[in-house]
């Protein structure tokens, strides 16, 4: 063990000048009673800023389990035919078809909104709020799926099938621009979330014109509605790199 000279005669602090890590304190003790005169600390570890973004596992779990529950308020609303025969069976074919159809729908917007949040950096107030209205819209799909079944896809049920539809996609773009401002300054990112605005945008057009539609074209409405389920049927592969390398 390596000794410490003392200088007979004086009852000075000494300093032990072993190299401390920064953030531990610095000791002085008195040669002669052994009681710690001061301590330091190492403030410049305290004042550094952390990098500890908030995750985004609460968001995706929160938005999941309200997803399960709009699914499974659709499942509710299939009713049963009270006859035993398949002619009863086949008059809810109207039922059935909405019921797919939301499901499909749902369940893109489920796998698109899994990729979208991968690219936020951080989930602050705005991300939260505009999740939270997307959420809202889709949770009014399982009425208009089942206002379309029992009224068999009347002008009505159709059209307010469709401006619910139109209003989720206004709200999915929100909530993908305000994970865009945390991109700005990186050109990678800006060029991806570029792409996908312009398909929000075509999305968003044909909602709009299948909602018009509806007034005078039933059938051509209901195809409308189905076009940007299978533009995002496949999501982005892009969305995915990207978030693997620079999230």
């Amino acid at each position: 063990m390596k000794s410490h000279n003392y200088q007979a005669g004086h009852d000075s602090p000494i300093n032990f000048t072993r190299p401390i890590p920064p953030g531990m304190p610095q000791i002085r003790i008195s040669k002669c009673t052994g009681i710690v005169l001061r301590t330091r600390l190492d403030t410049a570890s305290l004042t550094q800023p952390r990098s500890n973004p908030v995750k985004t596992n609460r968001l995706e779990a929160f938005s999941d389990g309200v997803i399960a529950i709009i699914i499974t308020i659709m499942v509710i609303e299939l009713k049963a035919p009270h006859e035993p025969t398949l002619t009863a069976l086949f008059k809810l074919w109207p039922t059935f078809l909405s019921y797919l159809l939301s499901f499909i729908i749902i369940a893109i917007y489920w796998v698109n909104h899994h990729h979208l949040i991968q690219l936020a950096k951080k989930v602050d107030g705005y991300v939260l709020w505009a999740n939270i209205h997307l959420l809202f819209w889709m949770s009014l799909i399982p009425f208009v799926t089942a206002y379309l079944g029992e009224t068999h896809g009347n002008r009505l049920s159709v059209s307010l099938y469709a401006s619910v539809k139109l209003t989720s996609a206004l709200a999915y773009y929100l909530l993908r621009t305000s994970i865009a401002a945390q991109h700005r300054t990186d050109k990678t990112a800006s060029r991806l979330h570029q792409n996908m605005r312009h398909k929000n945008l075509i999305a968003i057009i044909i909602y709009a014109l299948a909602v018009l539609c509806s007034l005078v074209w039933i059938t051509g409405a209901l195809i409308l509605v189905t076009l940007p389920a299978i533009m995002y049927f496949i999501p982005d592969k892009n969305v995915e790199i990207f978030a693997d390398q620079h999230i």
